[in-house]
């Protein structure tokens, strides 16, 4: 999980960069394969914490820890995984999409 969040923290905007942007940028996606929790990375502190939409139980924007995410783990191997195919995606139309599924 970790290659491809190094690969692109160099782009991805630090902590309160957005805060005035009404629709940022999305850079990484993660999810659970057998559920339907999601996260979503808009900023990133180059170490571990990032802001994003997270969405689960409800649907919100909040920060969360990549060392979280990587520590979840279940019997048949990650419990997160990130979403290799994802690109770069406005915010409104991640939560459009999340709407209709």
């Amino acid at each position: 999980m970790a290659k491809p969040v190094r690969a692109k923290k160099q782009r991805i905007p630090h902590l309160q960069a957005t805060a005035n942007q009404q629709d940022p940028l999305v850079w990484l996606r993660f999810f659970t394969p057998w559920a339907r929790w999601e996260w979503y990375v808009i900023e990133f502190d180059g170490n571990d914490t990032c802001f994003g939409y997270v969405r689960g139980v409800g649907a919100e924007c909040c920060c969360f820890r990549l060392s979280q995410l990587r520590e979840g783990r279940t019997y048949g191997g990650p419990w997160i995984e990130q979403d290799t195919l994802f690109r770069p995606t406005r915010l409104s139309e991640v939560v459009r999409h999340a709407q209709v599924t």
